[in-house]
C-alpha cells in the first residue's frame, strides 16, 4: 500500500524518500497542516498545500475539476458548434491525465487519513460530476480548517 503514496508523492512533488513523505504525512492532522507551520502560508518556496496528502489532494481535486469544466462547457461546444475537433482532443488528454493523478491522491489520502469506504467512493464520485469537486473542496477545507479561539 505504501508504493502508492510514494508514487503519487513523486508524480506530484518530486522524488523523495518514503519517510520524507510519512514525516510530511505526520503533520496533516496538526492545527499547522494548512500553513506548514509557517508564517503567510509558505514553506521555503514550496506551497504548503502540496506538502500533506490532503493537501496533494486538493490541488489534483480542483484541477480535475477544472479541467472537467472546461471539456464540457468550452471543448465539446467548439467541437460540435464551430467543428473544431482539437478543442476536445487536447483537453480531454489532460483531463485524463489529470483524472489518473486525481485517483493516486486519492488513494493516497484514503489510506493516510483512513478514510472510510463511503468517504472514498464520495470523493470519486465526486470526481463524475461537472462543479463536483469543487463542493468536495469546499467540505474538506471547512471540516480541516484550524479551530480559532
Amino acid at each position: 500500500m505504501a508504493g502508492f503514496a510514494g508514487l503519487t508523492r513523486f508524480i506530484l512533488v518530486g522524488g523523495v524518500t518514503w519517510k520524507e513523505a510519512m514525516r510530511a504525512g505526520d503533520r496533516v492532522r496538526h492545527p499547522d497542516a494548512w500553513t506548514g507551520g509557517s508564517e503567510g502560508g509558505r514553506q521555503e518556496g514550496e506551497s504548503a498545500m502540496l506538502k500533506t496528502p490532503l493537501g496533494r489532494f486538493r490541488a489534483v481535486a480542483l484541477l480535475e475539476g477544472l479541467s472537467f469544466v472546461c471539456l464540457l462547457f468550452i471543448a465539446m461546444p467548439l467541437k460540435y458548434a464551430a467543428d473544431m475537433p482539437l478543442a476536445v482532443r487536447f483537453t480531454g488528454m489532460a483531463h485524463g491525465l489529470l483524472f489518473v493523478l486525481y485517483l493516486f491522491a486519492l488513494m493516497e489520502a484514503a489510506i493516510a487519513l483512513r478514510w472510510s469506504f463511503v468517504r472514498v467512493a464520495v470523493a470519486f464520485g465526486a470526481s463524475l460530476v461537472p462543479f463536483g469537486n469543487f463542493l468536495l473542496d469546499a467540505k474538506l477545507r471547512k471540516e480541516n480548517a484550524p479551530v480559532q479561539g
